[in-house]
């Protein structure tokens, strides 16, 4: 009795049930094929009740008193896909029935093979039968499982996978251990399509943990034509008893080449997996009934890959998909489940890619104006007034324009603006120009020299200055106007980042601007000056502050960026995408993978084949 109670955890309440499917009498199922009712397998009429497994008010179910046939066991309702993920179980139970047969030549204590069928469950004339019949003339006994009671199977599968069917195979297990003639040690699962999923993923230790009986594991598992397009979390971390995949290299429901490299990479982590691809064979190939309904009606997701995303459930991965996620947590790093989940949306794809190019413009301008605020401050800590020097590069670029730039009538123009605003230059790069020449200079300047230079030149060249602007030195009143620049930027334009910018350049520069001007500053306001200004003082200020707000990145005070102002729309977006997909739990925005309808192919010599195989396997596990 001890034995048992360990498995009480994972056993739920025991009840008595007859089978029923709808519009057949009981123990009868429609056939799928020509709507008719007819008798299930293993039912000897059709007022007939299934066997139970004892139970006691303290303990789990039992078959110690050696039955077989037709016998109802406790599992799980049905589940959705994140709560057999997330291992949450449903409140109440499912009875689900399954067939016991021992071999006629058994030992006294023998092995026993738990077998899943696939998405179109038991019926007449299912090969599984006769894959029992085989087993069992090798010494095993077997233990056929219907799924498929529960309600809403099998169209259930097309969301939950059939991954919940391996806790149907994890309580069988349970219930089979406590059979006399059934040794513990040495029970199996094989598994068909559907079942072969659940077969292949009972071997992942995760779903063991969740679902399993303590202390038990199965001893070899083969699974027939799986479906491996899934990327599970911790699906590398699985059973070292050995596990066998069969199906063709033309299966086009269960996809071969996922298969073969799941299995590839776990063989090199030193697992006990072997797969066998059968050239030119399809789905079903074991199954000779499939002459009668040589297709299954899609669309059928074969080619899709799917990654499990905690809290979701199964997404649909692409190089587009993937490429979207990536690039929305970019911009978004706080939002991963709503860009994930909107990566399936082509309409989200089409505005991520617009932020994008927003970002990239946004962070060059800003780089750009980190650079040219670092080239700023060392240049005007540099510029001190010298009359002498200004002179000197005011003639020096008289000549270089008359020598260099001849009958070339904007080039005068720019050389007596060069000439005419020099202070506003740094001492080394006026004395650069000297040195090496107008255009040379631009090559062999540092890149604080270069850009005070530059700032002037570009200004100079757009025809920003028009006329000499005098200037004179007076610390007293640049240290003033830049006191109260800064002052009246904080008052009146906040926390706005290209204003504080602005303020800075203005204050760096102000040896550039007219004392006039500073003192309307001073005394009217940064803005309210320009009203008051007029002529040359207008115009230096001008000058200054339009180059100021260049290199600050601002359009204008109190504007963001262009990516700034549209991330708020987009991220609003985003949220609303994510709530429409809210609760699905597999997320598909690629329906390129899908297959219309899959062929389902009978091949006597791969049949044959993978007798001998599934043969070899089970007597090796089970030491027969």
């Amino acid at each position: 009795m001890l034995r048992f109670l360990r498995f009480a955890p994972i056993m739920f309440a025991m009840v008595v049930t007859s089978i029923v499917w709808a519009g057949c009498p009981e123990g009868q199922k429609e056939n799928d094929r020509t709507g008719e009712c007819t008798p299930i397998p293993g039912w000897t009429g059709a007022s007939q009740s299934l066997s139970t497994a004892s139970t006691s008010d303290d303990g789990p179910q039992s078959l110690a008193a050696g039955q077989t046939g037709n016998i109802s066991f406790q599992s799980i309702p049905l589940l959705t896909l994140n709560q057999f993920l997330s291992g949450k179980r449903p409140p109440g139970a499912q009875v689900i029935p399954g067939n016991l047969t021992l071999a006629r030549d058994g030992a006294d204590r023998m092995p026993v093979v738990i077998l899943l069928h696939g998405g179109g469950g038991l019926y007449e004339g299912n090969t599984i039968y006769d894959w029992a019949s085989k087993l069992r003339s090798i010494g095993i006994a077997t233990f056929v499982v219907n799924s498929n009671v529960r309600q809403g199977c099998p169209k259930c599968y097309s969301q939950n996978e059939g991954l919940p069917n391996m806790i149907d195979a994890f309580q069988a297990m349970a219930l089979l251990s406590t059979h006399p003639r059934i040794d513990q040690d040495r029970i199996g699962l094989m598994g068909f399509s559907v079942g072969g999923i659940a077969t292949l993923y009972a071997t992942v230790k995760r779903f063991q943990r969740m679902w399993a009986p303590e202390g038990m594991e199965l001893a070899a598992y083969v699974s027939f034509y799986p479906a491996c397009n899934y990327t599970f979390n911790e699906e590398e971390q699985v059973t070292d008893r050995p596990v066998r995949i069969l199906m063709g290299d033309k299966d086009q429901l269960g996809w071969s080449v996922p298969c073969e490299d799941y299995v590839n990479r776990l063989r090199k982590a030193g697992k006990d997996f072997e797969i066998t691809i059968i050239p030119g064979v399809h789905h079903s190939f074991d199954r000779p009934e499939t002459s009668r309904k040589p297709y299954s009606t899609g669309p059928h997701p074969t080619y899709c890959l799917w990654q499990e995303e905690k809290d979701i459930g199964l997404i649909q991965v692409t190089e587009v998909s993937e490429a979207f996620y990536a690039g929305c947590l970019s911009i978004l790093p706080e939002r991963p489940r709503e860009c994930r989940q909107s990566s399936v949306s082509p309409e989200m794809k089409e505005e991520l890619a617009t932020m994008l190019e927003l970002y990239e413009t946004d962070k060059k301008t800003k780089a750009q104006n980190e650079t040219d605020d670092s080239g700023s401050e060392q240049s005007v800590d540099a510029s001190q007034p010298d009359p002498t020097l200004d002179k000197e590069f005011a003639e020096f670029v008289a000549r270089y324009v008359s020598k260099h730039w001849q009958g070339w009538g904007p080039g005068k123009k720019i050389g007596e603006c060069l000439g005419e605003n020099s202070a506003s230059m740094t001492t080394g790069a006026k004395k650069g120009v000297i040195k090496y020449g107008i255009e040379e200079a631009f090559e062999k300047l540092s890149d604080e020299d270069v850009a005070s230079f530059d700032k002037l030149f570009g200004l100079c060249e757009k025809g920003g200055v028009k006329k000499k602007i005098l200037v004179q030195s007076d610390p007293a009143l640049d240290n003033a106007f830049g006191e109260f620049v800064m002052a009246y930027i904080s008052e009146q334009w906040g926390d706005w980042a290209p204003g504080k910018k602005i303020g800075q350049c203005l204050t760096q520069n102000a040896v550039s601007i007219t004392s006039k001007a500073k003192k309307s500053v001073i005394q009217y306001g940064l803005e309210e000056a320009f009203d008051k200004l007029k002529e040359q003082h207008l115009e230096s200020l001008s000058n200054i502050y339009a180059v100021c707000e260049q290199d600050s990145g601002g359009a204008g005070v109190g504007d963001k960026t262009e990516f700034e102002r549209m991330l708020e729309g987009f991220e609003n977006a985003l949220v609303e995408s994510a709530k429409y997909h809210e609760g699905e739990e597999k997320l598909m925005g690629d329906t390129s993978c899908e297959v219309k309808s899959a062929k389902l192919l009978y091949d006597r010599k791969a049949h044959q084949q993978s007798i001998q195989e599934v043969k070899v396997l089970f007597k090796s596990a089970f030491n027969l």
